[in-house]
C-alpha cells in the first residue's frame, strides 16, 4: 500500500467526530500493524476490536444476510455483521461511507455461492482496512481486491 496515501488516511478529517469517521481512523492506525500474528480466521475479530476501541457495540446477527450458504454463525465469522438487525445493508459501493464494514462473498473456503467470508472496514477513497491472513500485519487496500467476489456494506445502527 501506498504509504503516503496511508499517511494521508490518517490525517484528514482530524476535527470530524462521526462514529463511522472515528471507526475508519482506528482501523487506519492499524495498517502496518500485527493483530493476533499466528491465529487463523481473524478478520471478524480486527473488526469487532476496531469497533470495541472506538466505543461501538455491535452485536451477532440472528438475520444474516447469507442465510443457508453456511451452517455456523458466531462473533468470529464475517457473516455475523451482515443482517438488517445489525443495520443499513448496503449492495452498492458508491453508498459507502468511512466506517461501514464491507464483506466479501466466497474469499476462500468450501462455502455455498455467496457466503459471506471476509469483512474489513471502509476508511474512504475506495479502500478498506482489514486483517486477512495469520502471517501479514493489517493492511490498507482497494475495496475490490477480491475480483470474483460480491461486496456488501453495512453501517451499523449505532453509527
Amino acid at each position: 500500500m501506498n504509504q503516503f496515501l496511508v499517511q494521508q488516511l490518517r490525517q484528514t478529517d482530524t476535527l470530524n467526530t462521526s462514529v463511522g469517521n472515528r471507526v475508519a481512523k482506528r482501523a487506519i492506525a492499524w495498517v502496518g500493524k500485527s493483530y493476533k500474528p499466528g491465529q487463523r480466521e481473524r478478520c471478524a475479530d480486527f473488526v469487532r476490536f476496531v469497533l470495541r476501541q472506538s466505543n461501538v457495540r455491535v452485536g451477532v446477527t440472528r438475520k444474516p444476510r447469507d442465510a443457508g450458504k453456511q451452517y455456523h454463525n458466531g462473533s468470529l465469522m464475517a457473516r455475523s455483521f451482515f443482517g438488517n438487525d445489525i443495520g443499513i445493508i448496503l449492495t452498492n459501493p458508491n453508498q459507502f461511507q468511512k466506517g461501514d464494514l464491507i464483506g466479501f462473498t466466497n474469499t476462500y473456503g468450501n462455502f455455498k455461492r455467496g457466503a459471506i467470508t471476509h469483512v474489513g472496514i471502509y476508511v474512504g477513497r475506495g479502500k478498506i482496512v482489514d486483517r486477512s491472513t495469520m502471517s501479514a500485519p493489517v493492511r490498507m487496500r482497494s475495496l475490490y481486491s477480491f475480483p470474483n467476489s460480491q461486496i456488501i456494506g453495512v453501517r451499523p445502527y449505532a453509527y
